[in-house]
């Protein structure tokens, strides 16, 4: 197994965790829970735009999002209000896939997550584990094809989340549904549910499938 990889699959297992940590069971996936249960504040720029001034962090809010830990370890998230509720989504869950990854942790007085964009390719490795974070946070794969998922319309309007990371989602949802059949036909088995975190996502939204199938 490679590095990347390896990486890759931190990401997307601790997408998984998050999922079963806070029972979700539906979509779209909600955000404010989450962060409600994890006991993390999230606030709009228009909110906090003095304080940030006067910790000369005001800068951070070129970005849509941004994440600060101080020197006592709380953290805040902060996000842009004027972008689409659906890139809001993306934000906050590409600012918690810092947290879970472990990417403000360290020494230093104050530490921030620098970036976020919409889901673009990157050659940060904190950024595109963030991302895939968000991306299989937002729209698990397992429950995208159970439900037979695969415009990015459909995504779109089944997670919440802007077209731009529908697209991303529905691209890589394409490569697994081909892999799927690849391994069905040598292996005679599915390549989804390999996980036991990905079996446990999947029976805690199979009431939800039911329901929609």
């Amino acid at each position: 197994m490679t590095e990347s990889y390896g990486k890759y699959q931190d990401a997307r297992n601790a997408s998984w965790q998050c999922l079963i940590r806070h029972n979700v069971r539906a979509l779209p996936v909600p955000m404010s829970k989450i962060f409600r249960e994890e006991g993390i504040p999230i606030g709009r720029y228009c909110d906090n735009t003095a304080q940030l001034r006067e910790s000369g962090l005001d800068w951070l809010m070129r970005n849509d999002g941004f994440t600060i830990r101080n020197s006592a370890g709380k953290i805040q998230v902060f996000f842009d209000e004027q972008c689409s509720p659906q890139r809001t989504r993306f934000t906050l869950a590409h600012e918690l896939g810092h947290i879970y990854l472990g990417h403000l942790e360290g020494a230093g007085s104050i530490q921030y997550s620098a970036r976020n964009e919409e889901p673009l390719e990157t050659k940060d490795p904190s950024e595109r584990a963030a991302n895939i974070f968000a991306s299989r946070l937002l729209a698990p794969a397992c429950v995208l094809w159970r439900l037979g998922i695969h415009s990015p319309d459909d995504i779109a309007q089944l997670c919440q989340i802007s077209m731009t990371a529908a697209r991303f989602r529905a691209e890589r949802m394409a490569l697994l549904y081909q892999r799927d059949a690849d391994w069905k036909e040598r292996k005679g088995c599915s390549c989804f549910l390999q996980s036991p975190l990905e079996q446990q996502v999947l029976e805690q939204f199979e009431p939800y499938i039911k329901g929609l199938l």
